[in-house]
């Protein structure tokens, strides 16, 4: 192969792979507008805007649950999780507060359309993927003063 078929070869080369990169991150970035988009509709349900259907909360929280890795990307989606919970917490109560109308949760006796399950992974997500090292340093400021509502449970002897 002379000189200048090794230029076009490495080139082409060259050129799919940025190609696939671009795909790549333009998936990602789908990926994270979609994360977004399900967890504002599920806001606007429980705050009575958008009320769903049970089908359509299930789409959302499969929307969810594939895209889980990108909770803590960046500031839009990080919000449109805490927006979520805090709306959970202020119009049914905090899933584990003593007293809350929620008590007869039941992770095992429940499925993906129930609003209860998907809030319930929607805050596993936030601790898993939006509580990391990087993203306390880079998100500071969006990340002080939210917390979930949660009962400790003394465990006496």
């Amino acid at each position: 192969m002379n000189t200048q078929n090794r230029i076009r070869t490495i080139s082409t080369l060259v050129a799919a792979a940025m190609a696939i990169v671009g795909l790549a991150t333009a998936s990602a970035d789908a990926d994270v507008t979609d994360l977004a988009a399900a967890l504002n509709a599920l806001k606007d349900h429980i705050t009575g805007v958008a009320p769903l259907s049970a089908a359509e909360i299930e789409a959302h929280k499969a929307t969810i649950d594939s895209n889980s890795q990108y909770m803590g990307d960046n500031s839009t989606v990080i919000a449109a999780s805490f927006d979520l919970v805090a709306a959970y917490d202020t119009e049914i109560g905090p899933l584990f507060v003593s007293g809350s109308p929620v008590q007869s949760f039941n992770r095992s006796s429940t499925s993906d359309s129930d609003i209860n399950w998907v809030v319930y992974n929607v805050m596993q997500y936030i601790m898993d993927y939006t509580y990391t090292a990087a993203n306390i340093a880079s998100h500071e400021a969006l990340l002080d003063g939210f917390k979930l509502k949660v009962r400790l449970i003394s465990r006496e002897p």
